[in-house]
């Protein structure tokens, strides 16, 4: 590195304000493209909550958003509103339960819709101000985490290398996934306030301390992440008895213990879905997932591994890519190893950031891997790697490797933030393609909108995303037969039925297990009552996913008030499309091809 880049950067170090703020400011001009998006997915469920439309007109007024905007399956939350108006799968699991407790950030969705609330550019720059926070806190947390042990111009870098990085896309241009820098923003302050308690010796800072932390789960569960580090701390670099150690850890338990408490009291959590696991509710499934999807999500930090695809890949493949990702993370270990046994200030530091990194990857692998969770994890990643590129081994094949992964978290990573920031809108398709590519005659307001295959999210956010807009009709209810991604045969066996014959048996991947967990197995036999039809399961595969399912409706299927859709596109470089679809001739077999998840 130049002389003069070096110099800039160790005066950069020097100054904690002027850095914590720099890096905030260059995640925002990085991620300001996000001002020309509008609203995707779970954001139109939180238009309709706040303004009161659609279907959630008729809410009880019991049901605040500050308690139920985040409840999207269980008690008390959206399933009552799904099932009134038969958007829920035929599948759903009677049980499942997916309600996140975020008050904080339910707050700041609130202000948006008393103050600017048909404005996405004002709700965006909201987000993008939670964003700048969120990664200057961070990263200041980080710089007092590193400073005094290690040069300031590796401190510098480690902030810098966290600023560009690509995670931050999501939570910074998905109004819905602001709530992970809001817990960044809080969390980064619990940091900062402990360390002053801890190795200022600042008595006064331990409350703010657990202050923070509290705001931080406040905003979400990704706050857990501040906590991770704190106990990364306090077992790598506290230099106090073992004892004392650990006693400054009991105000944090107490806190989370709490916080668990009022979560759980509250009906809070997730139950019985595919894609979220309680680790509190289900430890011993936890377990399970964490094997296969944290090694997931440490490969993820490392190298630029597309970890948002493992929802569409097939189940039965989830073990074998843990395994594959296991083998990224050892070669990490490897190459990061002469750093990790060393002595002193190095090695402490080495240390912290991957014991911490490793930590705060515990409670997201509770969902499916996804790049939009590693915000807190992300600083260890990225200040280990500007600390193995500066106090490394300065030859051979680690100093190039080194070498390449500064390149790959900094300017690469930039570029990746901002094509990422640009490119959300192709997310919205999963959610917006049913609401996008449903007819739009008047007829269907008088029509049940039948998917013959699809997602749940493009079938549930039809009519919600259309009642929010009004820009076209909603139908009078919707269906989902089958998941858009497997490949079915469908026969017709009179006027009223379709069997469909799943090739891999239906539910056969983790985006098609929102609503059923793989361990909640169906059994041949099993009827399904649903408004205007009837699922029967006639046979299913080995692990009780249902392979053969006879659907009859209530009419026959040529009715005018059955309106039929299908997805149609196998490009995975093409938008899938969603256009008309006609049932079969008595006796006859066709085969749903599977459709691209996305453009």
């Amino acid at each position: 590195m130049p002389d003069v880049l070096l110099r800039l950067l160790a005066r950069l170090g020097a100054r904690p304000l002027a850095l914590a703020v720099l890096a905030g400011t260059l995640t925002v001009l990085l991620c300001l493209p996000a001002l020309g998006h509008g609203w995707y997915g779970d954001d139109w469920f939180h238009r309709s909550l706040l303004t009161r439309t659609g279907m959630f007109a008729a809410v009880e007024p019991e049901h605040h958003p500050v308690w139920v905007l985040f409840r999207f399956l269980g008690p008390g939350g959206a399933t009552a509103f799904l099932d009134a108006n038969g958007l829920s799968p035929w599948w759903a699991d009677a049980d499942v339960r997916a309600a996140f407790l975020r008050p904080l950030s339910a707050l700041t969705h609130m202000l948006d819709a008393a103050l600017w609330p048909g404005s996405a550019p004002l709700q965006h720059a909201h987000s993008l101000l939670w964003t700048g926070l969120g990664v200057a806190s961070m990263g200041a947390a980080l710089r007092r985490m590193l400073g005094g042990a290690l040069p300031a111009a590796t401190v510098a870098l480690a902030v810098l290398i966290y600023a560009v990085e690509d995670a931050h896309s999501t939570p910074a241009a998905w109004l819905a996934n602001r709530n992970a820098m809001v817990a960044l923003a809080f969390g980064g302050l619990a940091i900062q306030a402990h360390l002053r308690w801890v190795v200022d010796g600042r008595r006064a800072c331990a409350p703010l301390a657990v202050g923070a932390a509290a705001l931080a789960l406040a905003a979400a569960e990704a706050g857990l992440g501040a906590l991770g580090w704190i106990l990364a701390w306090q077992l790598t670099c506290d230099p106090s008895p073992w004892p004392r150690r650990l006693a400054r850890l009991a105000p944090h338990v107490a806190l989370v213990v709490g916080w668990r408490l009022l979560y759980d009291h509250w009906g809070y959590g997730a139950e019985n879905s595919g894609l979220y696991v309680d680790p509190g509710a289900g430890p011993g499934l936890f377990l399970g997932v964490l094997a296969q999807r944290w090694p997931v999500l440490v490969a993820g930090l490392w190298a630029p591994l597309p970890v948002d695809l493992w929802a569409v890949v097939p189940a039965r493949l989830h073990t074998a890519v843990g395994l594959a990702a296991g083998a990224v993370v050892a070669g990490m270990g490897a190459l990061a190893w002469p750093v990790l046994r060393a002595p002193g200030p190095v090695g402490d530091r080495a240390r912290l950031l991957a014991l911490g990194a490793g930590v705060c990857l515990v409670p997201p692998s509770a969902t499916f891997p996804m790049d939009r969770v590693v915000g807190f994890a992300a600083a260890g990643s990225a200040a280990l790697a500007a600390l193995l590129w500066r106090h490394g081994p300065q030859r051979g094949p680690r100093q190039a490797l080194a070498l390449g992964l500064v390149l790959l978290h900094g300017p690469v990573s930039a570029g990746l933030l901002v094509a990422r920031v640009w490119g959300l809108p192709l997310m919205g398709e999963v959610f917006g393609a049913g609401a996008e590519g449903a007819p739009t005659d008047a007829a269907l307001a008088d029509q049940t909108l039948v998917f013959a295959n699809g997602t749940d999210f493009a079938a549930i956010y039809t009519p919600v995303q259309r009642a929010a807009t009004g820009a076209a009709p909603v139908p009078r209810a919707t269906v989902l037969l089958a998941p858009a991604l497997g490949a079915h045969e469908v026969h017709r066996t009179d006027d009223h039925t379709l069997v469909y014959t799943a090739e891999e048996g239906f539910l056969a991947r983790g985006m098609d297990q929102l609503f059923r967990a793989p361990h909640r197995p169906m059994a041949p036999g099993t009827v399904v009552e649903r408004p205007g039809f009837t699922a029967e399961v006639r046979s299913c595969t080995p692990d009780g996913r249902p392979q053969t399912v006879a659907f009859r409706f209530d009419r026959v299927l040529e009715d005018p008030g059955l309106r039929w859709v299908a997805f149609t596109g196998l490009d995975p470089l093409a938008a899938p499309h969603l256009g008309p679809w006609q049932p079969p001739a008595v006796g006859q077999t066709v085969t749903l091809a599977p459709a691209a998840p996305l453009r």
